[in-house]
């Protein structure tokens, strides 16, 4: 497969996901469907639409794509350690970031994947709310975004989590694979419920829009601010800050 076929392909894709995932949350605005399940309904569609796609282009194209993002991977990670070790940096430092690096983003596929599918689907159901405001489903309430958190029950999931990195820092098993990928999607949700809790500050003291943006653009630069911003996501869950359970 050619670069000019390759890319062709990824741009039919991403079209592709686009159409099906607002298609399906456009039908669960017309039946009426909450938010939750507008957005669980189009994570599916994705996740379907993701294997059939794989599947298609095995048999059509007889290309393993999965296969090639794994050596295009390695071939990335291999060009910016030499350049780092050009530049005089310790090489077991370098060793020990390429081994966690191949093994968040390469075994944690999965979680990113679905994490990601999550973000898109939600981003897609609050621009069709936009689109199509006479649709049922689109009538239904939403807090602002200052107010989402998680139920008290998601803190079960993430002991479950937990529990399975400790079983899983003891095995290379589909265990180890499953906590990581778990542990991924846990920390994006609960890095998501942090920073509506700090949103929800800076809006009650008026702080400038211009910080916010700032705020967000800096989470992708200062890992700490980022496991930072998900423990107050945690903590709220328990503690409730904003007293929003008290105003339901």
């Amino acid at each position: 497969m050619n670069a000019l076929a390759a890319f062709g392909i990824l741009v039919f894709v991403a079209i592709a996901m686009i159409l099906v995932a607002n298609r399906t949350i456009w039908w669960g605005l017309k039946q009426g469907r909450s938010p939750f399940q507008c957005v669980g309904f189009s994570v599916l569609t994705l996740l379907v639409f993701y294997a059939v796609t794989l599947i298609l282009i095995r048999v059509v194209f007889h290309q393993d794509i999965i296969s090639i993002w794994h050596q295009e991977f390695e071939a990335s990670l291999k060009a910016s350690t030499a350049i780092y070790l050009e530049l005089g940096w310790n090489a077991a430092e370098i060793k020990q970031a390429v081994d966690f690096i191949r093994r968040v983003f390469m075994q944690g596929a999965a979680g990113w994947v679905l994490m990601l599918s999550i973000g898109f689907s939600l981003v897609s159901y609050l621009v069709m709310r936009r689109l199509f405001p006479l649709l049922s489903g689109a009538t239904r309430s939403i807090p602002p975004f200052t107010h989402w958190g998680a139920p008290e029950k998601t803190i079960w999931f993430l002991l479950g989590t937990l529990s399975l990195v400790v079983l899983g820092s003891r095995t290379h098993t589909w265990i180890a694979w499953l906590s990581l990928n778990s542990l991924i999607v846990m920390g994006g949700l609960y890095l998501f419920i942090g920073l509506a809790v700090v949103m929800f500050y800076l809006e009650k003291r008026k702080i400038p829009r211009i910080f916010k943006v700032l705020l967000v653009a800096l989470l992708g630069f200062v890992p700490a601010m980022m496991i930072f911003i998900i423990l107050i996501g945690v903590f709220d869950t328990w503690w409730d800050w904003r007293k929003i359970r008290q105003i339901k």
